[in-house]
């Protein structure tokens, strides 16, 4: 019966099972680690780790090509790093890696009609995220996550929206927002 092992097979598997079990018997065991110190993590929303979320507070805006989001409302700017009444950007004041996410919603779209987003850097256009409606009358996002270097003391950060016809982006602080973090 192939099911069944032979007296063989069992000795051959006890011999391989002792074998195996010698050779983790001869292993020293692993010293127990120590530690002393104190772990520190960096506190998010510390002046050393800045972040903000702005949005729009319900006002919708209307493109007229290539136009710049005014965001007129913080949820918070933890650093105080974002300007939301004339430059409408991020200026981070602290040097490294950061996570930026924005989106837009465009009301109304029709059939092929385009939405971009647009993120710049420094006054020019660093990435871009395109989104175009399937079909008539849909209101349609376009958003991006994206890491960025910043160097603490002159780059800046801005989002841009193109919307075919000059189509309306909501003002819905859960359609349309900017936000940023300090991850490293």
């Amino acid at each position: 019966n192939p099911a069944v092992p032979t007296r063989t097979e069992l000795g051959y598997v006890s011999g391989v099972t002792s074998a195996i079990q010698t050779q983790i018997d001869l292993k020293a065991p692993l010293a127990s680690p120590t530690f002393t110190g104190t772990v520190v993590l960096p506190q998010l929303g510390a002046s050393g780790w800045p972040s903000f979320s702005v949005h729009r507070n319900g006002v919708g805006q209307t493109p007229s090509g290539s136009t710049k989001v005014q965001w007129t409302t913080e949820e918070f700017d933890t650093n105080n790093n974002f300007d939301n009444a004339t430059n409408y950007r991020f200026l981070p004041t602290v040097a490294g890696k950061y996570l930026l996410t924005c989106t837009a919603l465009c009301l109304t779209m029709s059939d092929g009609e385009d939405i971009v987003t647009m993120l710049y850097k420094n006054g020019a256009e660093y990435k871009r995220f395109n989104n175009t409606a399937a079909r008539a009358a849909v209101s349609l996002s376009a958003g991006m996550s994206v890491v960025v270097d910043a160097n603490g003391t002159t780059d800046y950060f801005e989002v841009f929206v193109f919307a075919d016809s000059n189509r309306v982006i909501s003002g819905n602080a859960n359609q349309t927002h900017f936000t940023g973090c300090r991850i490293g």
